[in-house]
């Protein structure tokens, strides 16, 4: 007999770790990326739905707000006004998340861009702040093959080649400004990341470390705000094969103490492949009380908080993140 499952934690503890994809689409085709196979929509979620949405979030306490943590937050051409938005909701946030592959924005989106990140920084109510940078690569031919997908074959997005040049100026172009206006403190860090097996750490930290160089930013600078990383927090959700067992739970939290947000409002199962294949409400419709209250989130919680099996097919099946009891 399946248990009920209880109301989630976050409705207890006023505590909530959110990821909103403001669009669900992004123009690199990453080697390793979960969704390379899925067809992509140009929906963008606008400044008025956004507006709406972060009233959902009044009275929690957000651990973590990631901005488009899968897809290219600079599609949605009004991201940093979106950035501007949520930072002056005064919602209390310990982290604040935001992430991109530095190709689309101008030198001036990067200047307003660092500007919204100056009031996050100075504001009191937003205790950190993780900026990041994918670039998959550590010369023209490693990005093609890594970030631009040039191997991979019967993807939806043909390959074409990126410009990895103009990703790099940009991401030291955000550096010099961050250090110019003195935001770089205990408050915020900047990641920069590369996915796939075609060079080692130690190379790519041999060039980046030629990049500041050349580029006048200090060494005690890099050192302490500017992180190098490879393959951190690579998953392979999608590409797992099912799983034999069918009764399991999510170490991860989803539904419990986390959610996931759409460029329409739909809340998805996960950040993953969930949120495209399982839909368990929308908070532009609905305010939270209406969400967690609905069968199909009470559904899909039975399911994360294991009182129920997951039906084959279930995308909880091939998640690394779903373990057995």
């Amino acid at each position: 007999m399946n248990i009920a499952a209880p109301a989630p934690a976050f409705m207890t503890t006023r505590q909530l770790q959110v990821a909103v994809a403001t669009t669900s689409y992004c123009q690199a085709r990453c080697q390793e990326c979960v969704w390379p196979y899925m067809d992509k929509s140009n929906h963008v979620m606008t400044q008025a739905e956004f507006e709406l949405l972060l009233t959902r979030f009044r009275g929690f306490e957000i651990q973590e707000f990631a901005f488009n943590v899968i897809n290219e937050p600079f599609v949605d051409k009004h991201i940093v006004k979106k950035l501007r938005s949520y930072v002056s909701s005064n919602i209390v946030t310990n982290s604040l998340f935001f992430s991109s592959n530095w190709l689309i924005p101008s030198e001036s989106q990067i200047a307003d861009f660092v500007s919204a990140i100056e009031d996050a920084v100075v504001c009191d109510h937003v205790k950190t702040i993780s900026l990041n940078a994918t670039i998959s690569g550590i010369d023209q031919k490693t990005y093609d093959l890594l970030q631009g997908g040039a191997l991979l074959e019967n993807t939806k997005a043909p390959y074409r080649s990126l410009d990895f040049r103009a990703a790099v100026t940009n991401v030291i172009r955000l550096i010099a400004l961050l250090e110019e206006r003195r935001l770089f403190n205990r408050k915020a860090v900047l990641r920069i990341k590369a996915y796939g097996d075609a060079f080692r750490l130690q190379e790519m930290e041999e060039f980046w470390d030629r990049q500041l160089s050349a580029a006048g930013i200090r060494r005690p600078l890099a050192t302490r705000h500017v992180r190098i990383l490879l393959n951190h927090g690579s998953t392979t959700f999608a590409r797992f094969e099912p799983r034999r067992f069918s009764r399991g739970r999510c170490v991860s939290g989803w539904l419990d103490t986390r959610l996931v947000i759409g460029p329409t409002g739909d809340v998805g199962l996960c950040c993953e492949d969930g949120l495209r294949s399982i839909i368990v409400g929308n908070l532009l419709h609905q305010d939270m009380n209406s969400l967690v209250s609905s069968q199909a989130f009470r559904e899909q919680l039975e399911i994360t908080a294991a009182k129920r099996d997951a039906p084959y097919g279930h995308p909880c099946r091939r998640c690394q993140f779903f373990e057995r009891i």
